[in-house]
């Protein structure tokens, strides 16, 4: 299996990849977050999720004492199957361990989709990470790895493993860029990528991010949903840390 150098020390303990935000460190604030986002392409590992139209993202977060969260997503979907499946309802909880300038973000997801009435395997899975940050000022370098013991489709074992690198060049202005492989016991494997920039004013949240893979079209279902695109997020509420993507 394919992994990327120096993230070995990260281990599949629990899965949420932690979202980059000039916020106040966990355990420092506590209470319910909500964000509400259009997004022009739900994107998942580079993969397009909504056949490359734009989409609803819907995040319900609470910051619990102590480090711990817990949360719920709703977005929606567009695969184009026999059962129109068109909505994805995600749950996650964690746990982020703050040291020095280190965060080390534990967690679980329980990826649903509450309206597939197809005859394959459950698009669903459940899976579990580990992600450790440091913060060198405005720079924050992230590894993670993921691991979910039956993938999405009945696929079988997976692993994920990424790296992520966010800068900020002022409090309403960020980059960011992310690289990583999704091993799929009965699969191709992928390899993804995302960058771009983020601009926030008050509660609101404008981000604009080039994502794609390396599937080919056949690995691909024969769509287009693996081509590299631009993609557009326009959020409104409070952005929290600890998010599932």
């Amino acid at each position: 299996m394919k992994r990327i150098a120096a993230i070995g020390i990260v281990l599949p303990l629990f899965f949420c990849g932690s979202a980059h935000a000039a916020d106040p460190s966990p355990g420092d604030w506590t209470g319910l977050y909500a964000q509400a986002s259009w997004l022009s392409d739900y994107r998942y590992y580079g993969f397009s999720e909504s056949n490359r139209k734009p989409t609803y993202w819907l995040n319900l977060h609470a910051v619990l004492p102590d480090g711990f969260y817990a949360g719920a997503v709703a977005i929606g979907v567009k695969f184009n199957d026999r059962g129109n499946t068109q909505h994805e309802l995600d749950y996650y909880g964690g746990k982020h361990i703050v040291w020095d300038n280190n965060d080390l973000n534990l967690a679980f997801l329980v990826d649903t989709f509450p309206d597939q009435h197809t005859h394959t395997p459950s698009y669903g899975f459940f899976q579990t990470s580990a992600e450790l940050s440091h913060h060198f000022d405005a720079l924050t370098l992230s590894a993670k790895e993921a691991y979910s013991p039956n993938y999405s489709s009945g696929t079988g074992t997976a692993w994920i493993t990424s790296v992520k690198a966010a800068y900020d060049f002022t409090d309403w202005l960020s980059a960011d860029g992310e690289t990583g492989d999704l091993t799929i016991e009965r699969g191709p494997e992928r390899h993804y990528w995302s960058v771009g920039a983020t601009a926030k004013w008050k509660f609101v949240t404008l981000g604009l991010h080039y994502e794609g893979n390396d599937l080919t079209r056949p690995q691909c279902y024969y769509t287009n949903w693996c081509k590299s695109a631009w993609v557009a997020r326009v959020s409104v509420g409070a952005p929290v840390m600890g998010i599932p993507f």
